[in-house]
């Protein structure tokens, strides 16, 4: 059997602590074709000092971008550089299993329908399992799905969304949906793109047997960060979500996170 060429893309920004593990977790992979696409975002944790010691493999390309442009940005730019049939996107704090890949490309080639396939995530801080999330269709309200891996097999093809740690689909799906949207950067910027893909009439699949690791960030929120995350949820809902409830309840939306960016400023 032929394994057709995926495209491992991974955006990196001052992600030296993790990018490590995440890259190694990439060369254990069992899969005989694949390249590995890294695009710095202008880092300046000495990253690079990290990526130089697997120069060694042919099939590591190393892409720095000028200036800070954001995740959303990066991972399109790796998928415009991409020559693989299939993307893998892989956030740089984020190991995966060794199978995953092999499974994910099975489940494409055989269900035409599926436009997305994620892993399980495992939240390492809080050892938490998701298969996807949800965003409420009224106010916006973001809802991991949990699950229990002793009563879960199989992948399920009806998951709302995935977030944008790990996840496989074909470059033709990912390009005709028009890819990430760079504006929104993160976050919600997985969300939207899985909201596009269900439009285009493809279902999102995430497999409970095969897992990412996911090591999320300590580091608080600035108010920066902070007020985009309203931003964009206020983008979402206008998109895809009832905006007039949404709007109802924003002054408590505007409360809430204009609390959070003004306690981001005491720390």
């Amino acid at each position: 059997m032929r394994w057709p060429l995926v495209s491992v893309i991974i955006p990196n920004y001052n992600g030296k602590e993790f990018l490590l593990t995440c890259l190694e977790s990439v060369l254990e992979i069992d899969y005989a074709s694949f390249e590995i696409i890294i695009i710095d975002d202008g880092s300046t944790d000495g990253s690079d000092k990290v990526v130089e010691l697997f120069y060694k493999y042919p099939n590591l390309k190393l892409i720095h971008n000028e200036v800070n442009k954001g995740a959303a940005f990066s991972r399109n730019r790796g998928a415009h550089l991409a020559i693989g049939e299939y993307l893998m996107f892989l956030d740089n704090d984020t190991r995966v299993d060794s199978k995953w890949l092999k499974e994910a490309i099975n489940v494409l080639r055989a269900n035409p329908s599926i436009g997305i396939i994620a892993p399980a995530i495992c939240d390492n801080r809080s050892g938490r399992l998701y298969l996807g999330h949800d965003i409420g269709f009224y106010l916006g309200r973001v809802t991991g799905i949990t699950f229990d891996k002793k009563t879960s097999a199989g992948y399920l093809t009806n998951v709302p969304m995935i977030g944008a740690n790990c996840f496989v689909m074909r470059k033709s799906t990912f390009m005709k949906v028009g890819g990430f949207d760079s504006f929104l950067n993160i976050p919600y910027e997985d969300s939207d793109l899985c909201a596009r893909v269900r439009r285009a009439n493809f279902k999102i699949a995430c497999h409970a047997n095969y897992f990412s690791y996911h090591h999320p960030k300590a580091k608080r929120a600035s108010s920066a960060l902070i007020l985009r995350e309203f931003r964009n949820k206020a983008i979402f809902m206008a998109r895809y979500g009832n905006l007039l409830s949404f709007f109802i309840a924003s002054p408590l939306y505007i409360i809430y996170y204009g609390i959070r960016a003004l306690l981001s400023f005491r720390h």
